[in-house]
């Protein structure tokens, strides 16, 4: 079973299959989040999920898009630092792999986002 996680970005609701604001382990999948920086708008969420690779777990961190502008998301985990930039247009959805066949099931991702102009 592996647990999905969302909250919207400020913290102000979250739902039990959806986000959880510490890491989560569950027998046989698991996903570790953390809430985004504050800087983070509340209509960009975030949802994070290691699947079962052949050799471990990939790490995948999915943002939506709510807003009325494009958002430019840096992402980062805990199993992995280097930060990424994933580019989402407005009420769309993004993803990035953000570790491959890793041996930990459950991660935390940083992740920070800022709107932008429409190109």
């Amino acid at each position: 079973m592996t647990l999905h996680a969302e909250k919207d970005c400020l913290g102000l609701f979250a739902t039990v299959m959806l986000f959880a604001p510490a890491s989560v382990a569950l027998s046989g999948g698991a996903v570790g989040v953390m809430e985004p920086h504050a800087a983070t708008p509340a209509c960009v969420h975030v949802r994070a999920e290691a699947r079962r690779a052949a050799r471990g777990y990939d790490h995948w961190v999915f943002i939506h898009n709510d807003c009325d502008l494009p958002a430019a998301c840096d992402v980062s985990t805990d199993q992995n630092p280097e930060t990424m930039t994933l580019a989402v247009q407005p009420r769309s959805a993004g993803s990035v792999i953000t570790s491959s066949e890793s041996p930990a099931k459950q991660f935390t991702p940083y992740v920070t986002c800022q709107l932008g102009p429409a190109n």
